[in-house]
């Protein structure tokens, strides 16, 4: 006799004010913190859903996860901004809309494509230590 065990991982979470506006067009975002180590990504952090709107720029995004995550100013402009498809960073422009990146059509999943959020604030020791857990810069 086989058995088949099936793991599942739910997230609760509540719902904000701005994803309840979405419009028809609008679409909710895997985003992931990395880090590059010898060339190589290495996740860290929960990854978590960001609503990006139809034709929203990355300028206008990084205000909204800038305040999200209450960064520094000067903390934040070290930030660099990627979207991540097979894991390999392709990195974004203040100017890019973003959501045009995520109309591929040749993904199996919503986990395949991501914003990535390179960010080296966390030293590595920690972030090797605890990659499930993300604490506010």
């Amino acid at each position: 006799m086989q058995f088949m065990i099936q793991m599942y991982l739910f997230m609760l979470r509540r719902i904000p004010e701005v994803e309840k506006s979405a419009g028809p067009r609008d679409r909710l975002v895997h985003v992931v913190h990395f880090f590059k180590d010898n060339q190589h990504i290495q996740y860290y952090g929960v990854p978590f859903f960001f609503l990006i709107r139809e034709g929203e720029a990355l300028s206008d995004i990084k205000v909204r996860i800038q305040k999200k995550f209450e960064v520094p100013d000067e903390q934040f402009l070290k930030w660099k901004f990627a979207y991540v498809a097979y894991n390999r960073p392709d990195y974004l422009q203040d100017s890019d809309i973003v959501l045009s990146r995520f109309q591929q059509k040749n993904i199996y999943g919503p986990w395949e494509q991501s914003l990535g959020l390179e960010h080296s604030d966390m030293p590595t020791k920690r972030a090797n230590q605890n990659r499930h857990s993300f604490e506010k810069p």
